[in-house]
């Protein structure tokens, strides 16, 4: 899971605005705004988790914009999984016809 420095978590921890946040944030930037997505939640920093994307803001809109060039249908969904005994976010995302997991 990437690590994200929101503006929210600057100004105070509220899990329910967090989470809203977080959903927002992801669905705005695959769905084809990152620089929005980044501009509206992103605060001073933000660490990938994926090797393939280097860390910092312009990094994510850069990868974030060819996937919305190469994948124009993609579609993204939001669900909680069950991992060694804890529940954690998941973000499940079809490029296409096919079903991946990030």
């Amino acid at each position: 899971m990437s690590v994200i420095r929101t503006k929210s978590l600057e100004m105070g921890h509220d899990l329910k605005s967090n989470k809203k946040n977080a959903i927002a944030f992801y669905r705005t930037a695959y769905l084809g705004e990152p620089r929005k997505a980044v501009e509206s939640y992103v605060g001073t920093e933000y660490i990938q988790h994926n090797p393939l994307v280097a860390d910092g803001k312009k990094a994510f809109i850069d990868y974030f914009e060819e996937m919305a060039r190469d994948y124009p249908d993609k579609e993204i969904e939001f669900c909680v999984r069950l991992q060694m005994g804890t529940w954690s976010p998941s973000i499940r995302t079809r490029p296409g016809r096919a079903m991946s997991t990030m």
